[in-house]
Parts: structure tokens; C-alpha cells; sequence
């Protein structure tokens, strides 16, 4: 690209940014919006498709839909007839849907009698204006790429803007602590700034210099300060505070209370807790302050855990290829449970045998926003989770948004203080590299997800005894220190060493109810027998809680 066109395109990128910082979405507009996008939900779904899907010759659900014998003409019939969830609960039916490892490219699609090799790109909206690139977390190697536009973020928050006012989140007194990196902090600065709340800090866990963004990112990022400062809607600075530090936001959180703001603070489930702790510790106030929290499961315990403190956790269900799908109800303060954003996103469940024999209910996404940066038609997250009516008359199902999803559960992906994995990341670090570095087998090693007694998650590396003397502080670094290798651009191992997140146990792997022997055991898809026995007959052990 010459470097007039650079200049042509950075010109047009901040006018862009500014136009968008500078036109804050009130809440009757978010209101508004919401309820013509409800009304039209619909035709939505059908413009998606025909557009992105059926007009689309690169489209990966087309061979799906043609052996299934449904052409754009029978999907509107099916959709008039039984509506958007309807429609795609027939077309699960008929085979039209798409598993988490066909999404990533780590499998073909595999359906009637076929294979189809697809790129994690094929699944992009293509007629989408990627204004930057974020990747998740919770893929192998360098991640998949997620393009982001403004127009994403603004129908985000529109959606935001209803939570936060239904919560009672006022414009000032907001916080992040999560990662500066595009995926976690930038996309949430620019929603919240949208919505109309502006952030007074913004704490990260790890030190930004770690990230190697691509020069369209650095641009873009440098882009946001300068149009923020220039539209009076400035950025804070990131601010280092590591998860051994969480006193430090519980003190600022008090802090802001005395001078009489309702703080909010947005960040992962586990570093909410870890807030809540220090501040109880520290006989701090932070009574009332709302802690929006995703990136991991709010558990009953965690949930309790954050609630002794007086804080107010809001939990939200959401992905880097989605973005935010629900957030909490605030009629039910015991679980996790969330409305979804029923204006963007159709979800429905499929029950679905996992390798450990357990059966779930897998959630099946849909986008039906032109904007969405993901075309998801059917397409399953690796997450588990109940859908019921709403009927607790709270301001989110006022607003329209009156489905509930609640005991969502990752069972494909292993998470911890925020951070996503998918367990087929593990296999090869079980399978191959711990027994090569310590000895054994394959079979003396496993990976399980846990929540300890406080609530926080750990991973628990299983090894077998009859493995012999093994030192468990180089078995940490060697997982640790792989996971570094294979994605050099993640905060993901920092994070977990900050947490101290992985711990090794001298026992045998744990086998499944139907007496399979996996390389890791998400926290979803348990219940487990964890009274495993060594599976060359070293010995066994009595059955565990």
C-alpha cells in the first residue's frame, strides 16, 4: 500500500472513530432501537441469510442446506410458520448445524455421508467493514481472527445501555480490569462508551507491552485516544495490576463510594471474587458496587462468594465471535442466569452425546445481524445451558428481552480467571510432551477443570503414581511454558501464573461413568466418577466427593 493510501485510510479510519465516540446512544434511543430490531426479528434473520448465506456462493452452510434439501424459499416458509427457532430447530433436525471443532477448522464438516474442508475465515460476514482484529483466546496457536467493526460494537450497545440502566450503572464511576489486548479491553471501552458511561480507570492484569499487535491495531488503538480525547470522551490510560493486587481495586471501589458514585467494574468472574476477598479482608466498603462479570461460568459459590462482600455481580454470557448474548436478571440473585439478547442472536439447544458418554443440552447459535462479525448458523460454542420464558417482570424483560438462559456450562473448553481453552488444545501436551519430559504413558496423565472450595477454578494436572518421582513445580512450568510457546500473543499463561490457577496431583486419571479414560475433563461436563482407577492396574482409589 503507498503511503498516500495509507494516509487515506488512517484519515478515513479516525473520522470513522470519531464519528462514532461522538454520538453516545441515550437511553431512549437504546430503547428504540431494541424494539424495532424485535419487531423486525424476523426478516432480520431471513436478510442474513439470503445475503450471506444463499447469495454467498463461499458460504460453508450452503452444501448443508442443499443436501437437506432446503432452498432460501422453504427456509422463509419454515420461518412463517414456526418462527425463527422453529425454523432452526427443523433444520438441526435435518443435519444443518455446525460443531464447535468444524467452526475452528480443526475438523472437516462431516453430514450426510460427506465432508466438507472449511477455514475458520469462511464463517466471516463478508459484507462486514472490519474497522479492526481481535482473535480468541480459546483457540490452538495463534488463535482464529475476528473481524470488528463500529457498527458491531454500537448494536452491542444498544443492548448495553438498557443492562446498565436497568442495574443503575450511572455515566461516571465505571472501571475495567481485564487486558488491554483488542478482544477483552478495547471492545469494551467503546461499547460502554457508546452506551454513555465513561470510564474513569481502566486496570489490566497484564503488562500491555506483552501483546505484538499487528501495525492495523496500533493504529486503530492510537486512533481511539486521539478521536476520544477530541470528542471529550478521553480513555484512561491502562494502569498494571496484577490478580496477587485485587486490594487495590477493592480500595478504589471504596474510594469512589465516598465521594458518593456508585462504582462498576467490569471483569472476569474469578478476579470479581478476588475483589471481594480483599476487600472483606481489608474491612473495605464496596458495598453496592456493581461488578459486571463473563469470561467464566458465575457458579452458585462464586456467586455467594461476591455477594458477602455487598458487591452486586452481573453476569453475562458472551464471545469474542458473538459478542455479549445475554446479560443477568435481576430478579434472581442464586444462579447464573441471564436474558438474552434476543434482538441479535437466536439460540436454540440440541442434546448432544459428549465423549465421556454424558449427554447435554448444546447451545446452537445464530446471528441475525448484518453487522455480526461471525455468520453463525446453527453453530455450537462448546457450551451447555437450560432456555426458559422469562417471568420475572425485571426491566430486561420489559425491554423485550424475554427468553432466560441459565447453568450455562463450558463442556469443550477449559476456563479459568477468564481465560478459554478448548480441551483439544491439551491433548498433545498430555499425550505427547508430559509423558516424553516425566515418563509413563499417556494413560498417567490427565487435565482436570475444578472449582475449589473459595469458588476460583484450577486446573488439576492428574498423575498417576506408578509415573515415580516427578518434581511438580517443573511439571507447572513445562504446561505454563508450552502454552507460552504456542501463542506467544496471549496473556493466558501470565494470568494463570498469577492465579497460580494449575496444580499437580499424585493420583490416577479419572474415568468417566461409562469407564472411558479422557485427556481432560471440563467443568461442564461432569458429573464425573472421580474415583478413577489406575488403568494398568497400579491400583485404585475409593470414590471422591
Amino acid at each position: 500500500m503507498s503511503a498516500w493510501s495509507s494516509l487515506r485510510r488512517g484519515v478515513a479510519l479516525y473520522r470513522a472513530v470519531k464519528a462514532y465516540l461522538g454520538t453516545p446512544l441515550s437511553l431512549a434511543e437504546a430503547k428504540e432501537v431494541v424494539k424495532r430490531r424485535l419487531a423486525v426479528r424476523q426478516e432480520r434473520f431471513l436478510a442474513v441469510a439470503r445475503m450471506a448465506v444463499f447469495e454467498y456462493p463461499e458460504s460453508p452452510y450452503l452444501a448443508l442446506l442443499k443436501q437437506a434439501g432446503c432452498g432460501f424459499g422453504d427456509l422463509a416458509h419454515l420461518v412463517r410458520d414456526q418462527g425463527v427457532e422453529g425454523a432452526l430447530r427443523s433444520l438441526a433436525a435435518s443435519g444443518v448445524y455446525v460443531t464447535l471443532d468444524e467452526f475452528k477448522g480443526n475438523l472437516p464438516i462431516r453430514k450426510f455421508g460427506q465432508e466438507y474442508a472449511v477455514r475458520p475465515e469462511a464463517f466471516d460476514n463478508p459484507f462486514l467493514t472490519a474497522h479492526y482484529v481481535t482473535g480468541t483466546s480459546a483457540t490452538r496457536s495463534r488463535g482464529t481472527p475476528v473481524p470488528i467493526s463500529l457498527d458491531t460494537l454500537a448494536e452491542h450497545a444498544a443492548d448495553l445501555a438498557i443492562t446498565l440502566d436497568a442495574w443503575e450503572v450511572g455515566p461516571a464511576g465505571a472501571a475495567l480490569w481485564v487486558p488491554t489486548y483488542p478482544g477483552f479491553g478495547l471492545n469494551n471501552a467503546l461499547r460502554f462508551a457508546k452506551a454513555g458511561v465513561r470510564l474513569s480507570r481502566w486496570f489490566t492484569q497484564v503488562d500491555p507491552r506483552q501483546y505484538r499487535l499487528s501495525a492495523k491495531n496500533r493504529l486503530f488503538t492510537r486512533l481511539v485516544y486521539l478521536a476520544g480525547r477530541q470528542t471529550g470522551v478521553p480513555f484512561p490510560r491502562p494502569q498494571i495490576v496484577p490478580l496477587t493486587e485485587a486490594h487495590r481495586i477493592a480500595a478504589w471501589i471504596a474510594e469512589a463510594k465516598r465521594q458518593g458514585m456508585r462504582p462498576a467494574v467490569r471483569t472476569f468472574v474469578s478476579s470479581a471474587l478476588r475483589i471481594a476477598e480483599a476487600a472483606q479482608a481489608l474491612d473495605m466498603d464496596i458495598a453496592g458496587a456493581r461488578l459486571l462479570v463473563g469470561g467464566e461460568s458465575l457458579s452458585r459459590r462464586k456467586r455467594q462468594g461476591i455477594a458477602a462482600s455487598g458487591a452486586v455481580p452481573i453476569p453475562d454470557y458472551s464471545s469474542t465471535e458473538t459478542g455479549p448474548m445475554g446479560m443477568g436478571c435481576l430478579a434472581d440473585s442464586q444462579a447464573d442466569v441471564v436474558h438474552l439478547f434476543s434482538d441479535r442472536h437466536a439460540l436454540i439447544t440440541r442434546r448432544r452425546v459428549l465423549p465421556s458418554g454424558e449427554s447435554v443440552d448444546s447451545l446452537l447459535v445464530t446471528t441475525l445481524s448484518p453487522h455480526a462479525p461471525k455468520v453463525l448458523l446453527n453453530v455450537e460454542m462448546g457450551d451447555c445451558g437450560q432456555m426458559a420464558p422469562a417471568g420475572c417482570g425485571c426491566p430486561l424483560q420489559e425491554a423485550g428481552f424475554d427468553t432466560l438462559l441459565q447453568d450455562i456450562r463450558s463442556y469443550e473448553k477449559l476456563t479459568s480467571e477468564g481465560m478459554t481453552l478448548p480441551g483439544v488444545d491439551f491433548v498433545e501436551i498430555v499425550e505427547e510432551q508430559f509423558p516424553r519430559l516425566f515418563g509413563g504413558t499417556v494413560a498417567d496423565y490427565q487435565i482436570v477443570e475444578e472449582e475449589a472450595p473459595g469458588g476460583l477454578v484450577r486446573l488439576n494436572i492428574l498423575i498417576a503414581p506408578r509415573v515415580g518421582a516427578v518434581d511438580q513445580e517443573r511439571v507447572t512450568e513445562a504446561f505454563l511454558g508450552e502454552l507460552r510457546r504456542r501463542r506467544p500473543k496471549s496473556s493466558i499463561a501470565e494470568i494463570w501464573s498469577q492465579a497460580r490457577t494449575v496444580r499437580v496431583t499424585r493420583e490416577p486419571p479419572r474415568l468417566t461413568r461409562g469407564g472411558k479414560l479422557l485427556p481432560f475433563l471440563a467443568l461442564g461436563a461432569q458429573p464425573i466418577h472421580v474415583g478413577g482407577a489406575d488403568p494398568v492396574g497400579a491400583g485404585r482409589r475409593g470414590a471422591g466427593a
